[in-house]
């Protein structure tokens, strides 16, 4: 089985760690990993499955892009793979939250599964502690007051910078965007049903999420306009970057491994915006697998792929392991055991 994922402690890091775990259960499927930054992953992902290609029989992919991969043809039916073993399912449907299983379905909320993850996150407001009680800064709640806080933090002189976030173009600067635009209230589309699908960018909530992430550029970290995840998290870690209102969670910055740092980045709501419709609104969000349909070992696949997206019911040394790592768990049971750390 050849497994295609992005680099990275949750990604091909989880899945190298139980490659043992899983060949003690099963000693004939030989698992084969290969890995990018997860910059260069999403791409070539979208060339192999334009091109039909038979080359990978377990792929790494971000749900956002589950609809282009459908569209593509690229995405094996799993429903009665999951069916087959009932015992399996109904435990993991009983663990990972159905609004979470969703967006690996298509059309969402209801349609087919395409995919699984074991890898939950969430879009959160990351901020360095240590920097906010020194200056007796409070948790700002408000776009205004995220405004406030990075003028009296910003220091680019010592190369300590008030605003961090991923807003690569295309995939990264799309997510800021629409994060910006749910805490204004806005939605992408008037209604998500045949004969509809508009776009409702261009509304007063469309206007104030643009100007907010226009108006934070002034204070940004000099990665910012071209960063992904990868490089964001570096800058986090580096102590160059201060706060990110919107950045996308990472367990890299609790590890003493990774960071010094790790014991002052603090984390909360992202903020609102101030008009009647604003709320705190974190997106879910994540990484899951899904079997290309030009493989040529699917019972494998799949296997392997249950095996990733096991719990503390089938053998807590997998969950311990995927949190070792550095993984961000899916399964509930996973998160309220681990809930401390």
């Amino acid at each position: 089985v050849v497994h295609f994922a992005p680099a990275g402690k949750r990604f091909d890091g989880v899945a190298r760690a139980l490659i043992p775990l899983f060949n003690k259960k099963y000693p004939n499927i030989k698992i084969k990993l290969e890995s990018l930054p997860i910059n260069e992953t999403l791409t070539k992902t979208k060339v192999l499955m334009r091109s039909k290609s038979s080359a990978f029989d377990v792929i790494t992919e971000d749900h956002a892009n589950f609809a282009m991969m459908h569209k593509l043809g690229a995405l094996t039916p799993l429903d009665k793979m999951l069916e087959s073993d009932t015992k399996w399912y109904n435990e993991y449907k009983e663990d990972v939250s159905d609004s979470y299983r969703a967006l690996y379905r298509w059309p969402r909320p209801n349609g087919t599964q395409y995919g699984m993850s074991n890898d939950g996150n969430v879009n959160l407001m990351f901020y360095r502690k240590d920097v906010f009680d020194k200056l007796g800064i409070s948790v700002p709640k408000t776009w205004e007051d995220v405004l406030d806080v990075m003028k009296e933090i910003h220091d680019p002189k010592n190369e300590r910078y008030a605003y961090a976030a991923a807003m690569k173009r295309n995939f990264w600067a799309g997510f800021e965007f629409y994060a910006a635009l749910r805490s204004f209230g806005g939605h992408q589309f008037d209604r998500k049903e045949e004969g509809y699908w508009n776009p409702t960018f261009n509304s007063e909530a469309g206007y104030q999420a643009l100007k907010v992430l226009k108006d934070m550029m002034q204070f940004a970290h000099p990665v910012t306009s071209n960063a992904g995840e990868d490089e964001i998290n570096a800058a986090f870690a580096n102590g160059s970057a201060l706060f990110g209102p919107l950045s996308w969670g990472t367990a890299t910055l609790n590890n003493p491994d990774f960071t010094k740092l790790y014991e002052d980045w603090h984390f909360d709501l992202p903020p609102k915006g101030s008009n009647p419709e604003g709320g705190h609104r974190p997106l879910t969000g994540g990484l899951g697998q899904f079997i290309p349909t030009w493989s040529k070992n699917k019972d494998a696949a799949f296997e392997w792929m249950k095996f990733l997206n096991s719990g503390d019911a089938q053998d807590r040394e997998i969950t311990d392991t995927l949190v070792r790592v550095g993984g961000q768990p899916a399964r509930l049971s996973a998160l309220n055991r681990y809930k401390n750390t």
